[in-house]
Order: C-alpha cells, then sequence, then structure tokens
C-alpha cells in the first residue's frame, strides 16, 4: 500500500476506530472497578479519576507545544491514578459485592395454611442460614402470616413479621439466620 493512500484513507478512518475500541475498553474496566466497590466508595473513587482527568488535561493543555508522548504520559498518569484509588479502596472499604442478596436464601422451606391451621407442626432449618418459607394461605377470605418467636408464648419482637395475605394466595417470607435452638411459629390473625 502506497503511504499517501495508507495517510489519506486508511488511518482517518482506522485511527478513530481504534480509539473508540481503546477508550470502550478503558471505561468497561474502570466500570468493573466500581462496581466492584461500596456506592460511597465508588463515588470518591469516581470523583478523584475526574478530577486527576482535568489535573492532567491542563498540565498537557499548558505546553506550547503537545506531543504524542505528552498525551501518552497523560493516559499513563489518570490510568495509573484509577487503579492506586481502586485499589486503595478495594483495601480499606471492601468489595460492595457482599452487600446484595445473592439469589436469595439457599434453603426454602413450605408451609400451608388451610382450615384455618398450619399443614406442620414443626419446622426444621440449617442453623446460622437464612432461609426462605414458601407459604401458601389455602383458606378463601381468610388472612395468615407466619410469625416466629424464641419463647413458647410468642412475647416480645418476632424474629420474622411475614406479611398478612388473605387466601387464597402464596408468598414467600425471607428469614433470617438464626442460632441453633427451638423456635416457635405461629399465624398472628
Amino acid at each position: 500500500m502506497r503511504t499517501s493512500t495508507r495517510d489519506r484513507v486508511v488511518l482517518p478512518i482506522l485511527l478513530p476506530i481504534i480509539m473508540l475500541l481503546v477508550i470502550a475498553a478503558v471505561l468497561f474496566g474502570f466500570s468493573r472497578i466500581l462496581l466492584s466497590l461500596t456506592k460511597d466508595a465508588a463515588t470518591a473513587i469516581a470523583l478523584i479519576v475526574a478530577l486527576s482527568i482535568l489535573v492532567v488535561a491542563a498540565v498537557v493543555a499548558s505546553r506550547s507545544v503537545v506531543r504524542a508522548s505528552s498525551l501518552a504520559s497523560m493516559l499513563g498518569a489518570i490510568a495509573g491514578v484509577a487503579m492506586l484509588a481502586g485499589g486503595i479502596a478495594l483495601i480499606a472499604v471492601g468489595a460492595g459485592g457482599e452487600e446484595g442478596g445473592g439469589g436469595g436464601p439457599a434453603v426454602t422451606i413450605s408451609l400451608t395454611a388451610k382450615g384455618i391451621a398450619f399443614d406442620k407442626t414443626t419446622l426444621s432449618v440449617p442453623a446460622g442460614k437464612p432461609f426462605a418459607i414458601a407459604f401458601d394461605n389455602q383458606d378463601a377470605g381468610i388472612q395468615h402470616d407466619v410469625q416466629i418467636f424464641d419463647n413458647e408464648s410468642f412475647t416480645g419482637t418476632p424474629l420474622l413479621n411475614g406479611e398478612i395475605v388473605t387466601g387464597p394466595a402464596k408468598v414467600t417470607y425471607e428469614a433470617p439466620a438464626l442460632d441453633p435452638g427451638t423456635y416457635y411459629f405461629h399465624c398472628s390473625v
């Protein structure tokens, strides 16, 4: 290929495409860093990187002659600040992925209300792990719920206070992890 053809036709087409691909790759990588942090840490890191972009761009623009090496050093400085700030935030704050639900409890037990009574008198769940109760209220026009207490007299604050549903209806209650022991459940209606 002749150099005049390359300079006039190929480079004006390929350079913008390559630049857009590089920008997309950098943005995708930076988004992964921000998404792995807590909301507050991600905001702080984004502000730090935005400020570093402004400062480095101002320094490069203040030069009388802008060379390719100046632009490369600008990109390197910004990438370095982004990686350094993201790493410090991950170490200081920890990953934000642990805050989310992660798909809900691994154990789901079923409980049915029919004939104004539960179909089971005992439930068994693993200790120390959240669980779900798939509740099926089969009593038409009757309200039921599920409450779990740590005492047989059902006093104090319930460990699970399920919403009241009017049958026929199905609902899934997300229950917290419970310590090993005996707990008591009932319908509060």
